[in-house]
């Protein structure tokens, strides 16, 4: 029998790797490069009105649920003192809400996956392995990894034939790295909201909005697509259990999830569950792991969790 591992970033974070959000946008704060600069400043921006945290798939969900309405909203209670109306203060209003909308006019958010790719190469490997994971890890084991470094391959000495980097591979040349949201904005809903808050909304602000975060879109269906044979062998790979490592199960990659569930019906599943800065971080990830078991329907009975390791420290879920 065989074991399938599903890798997240909370794996090379174990490894002492700087692989977070926050490094990424460390990363880009303290480039020498203006235009990653200009990315840090709107990926920044887009965070105060979503809920973007330091965990990638928070990042992705949080980029797909920007409140514009609620940015414009604030812009426009800054501009208007007492007794002033918003045609008093139009032109300040939009030159306010037009401020940012320079970073897209130069493609600053397209260029997103070249700066990722400057990033993961700028990342050493862990020199050091985790003695817990060389035990852990089965070197003829099957691997899904949503992390973009070699980490397994070159640390870990696993076979690169039996690893899938869904999201892309760094180290290979050809391989696109992909990141985003699961959300497409509908622009005439845009639309409505600039005239709704902004009056006679001319310069299509809200709309613009919409179009530049539409650019961070992560089309799964067609990821999922390419990588369709590997998801339909998995049901004669002899897979009887499956490890979850580094992962916070963010909704916007249910579905490779619901396509292994598919496959591997019956089969157990183990998950780590990383105890966080405290006990309410936690909890936070363990209601995370359980409401992932509840969307995929996956038996409780065939769950296990530590998060200790994956020798002791077993809890119930």
């Amino acid at each position: 029998m065989r074991t399938l591992y599903i890798i997240g970033n909370g794996f090379d974070l174990a490894n002492k790797m700087p692989t977070s959000y926050g490094h990424f946008r460390k990363w880009l704060q303290d480039s020498k490069d203006e235009n990653a600069h200009r990315l840090h400043w709107a990926l920044s921006h887009f965070a105060e009105y979503s809920n973007v945290g330091d965990i990638w798939s928070s990042v992705e969900e949080g980029l797909g649920e920007v409140d514009i309405k609620a940015y414009l909203e604030d812009i426009k209670s800054e501009h208007i003192g007492q007794g002033e109306t918003l045609a008093d203060n139009y032109g300040k209003i939009h030159a306010a809400a037009n401020a940012w909308l320079d970073i897209d006019k130069e493609d600053v958010l397209e260029s997103i996956s070249d700066y990722f790719v400057k990033w993961i190469h700028s990342i050493q490997i862990a020199k050091e392995v985790d003695p817990e994971f060389v035990q852990w890890l089965d070197l003829n084991g099957l691997y899904l990894s949503f992390n973009y470094t070699a980490t397994l391959e070159d640390l870990y000495g696993i076979n690169s034939q039996n690893i899938l980097h869904l999201h892309g591979f760094a180290k290979d040349k050809k391989s696109r790295l992909m990141f985003g949201h699961g959300t497409q904005y509908d622009l005439k809903d845009c639309e409505k909201i600039g005239d709704e808050v902004l009056g006679f909304d001319a310069d299509g602000i809200a709309k613009s909005y919409g179009q530049a975060l539409n650019k961070l879109y992560k089309d799964t269906k067609s990821i999922l697509g390419e990588y369709q044979k590997w998801f339909e062998d998995l049901s004669d790979a002899g897979i009887d259990e499956i490890y979850c490592y580094g992962l916070s199960f963010g909704k916007v990659d249910d579905m490779y999830y619901q396509e292994i569930v598919k496959r591997l019906p019956n089969v157990q599943w183990t998950f780590y569950i990383y105890e966080g800065r405290n006990y309410i971080d936690f909890e936070k990830n363990k209601a995370s792991v359980c409401d992932f078991i509840g969307r995929m329907r996956i038996d409780k009975n065939k769950c296990k969790a530590y998060y200790t390791s994956f020798l002791d420290g077993k809890i119930s879920l």
